[in-house]
């Protein structure tokens, strides 16, 4: 966890140092969300069945697609898991 931990550390520093950290946060487990649909109703448990439960979460405001991929890959490194790459809607 130590690993982790400074490997984390040492990307979001990149990540602030290069100007493109917008925000990022970590994820409490899928276990602990809840789905609420339009009329209320409240289902626990996570919202979507993946095969990798995203667990942090970070926004960032880069060039272009390839330096959104760099920045994926620097993040994957620091988690020693795969990250989704996504585009905000604009």
């Amino acid at each position: 966890m130590a690993d982790f931990a400074a490997r984390l550390h040492q990307v979001t520093g990149e990540l602030e140092a290069a100007g493109v950290l917008e925000s990022a946060t970590g994820l409490a487990q899928g276990d602990e969300a809840e789905v609420i649909d339009p009329e209320g109703r409240v289902t626990p448990g996570a919202g979507v069945n993946a095969t990798h439960e995203p667990r942090g979460l970070w926004l960032l405001s880069v060039e272009d697609e390839s330096h959104a991929r760099h920045w994926a890959t620097r993040l994957a490194w620091a988690c020693g898991a795969s990250v989704e790459l996504r585009p905000a809607q604009t």
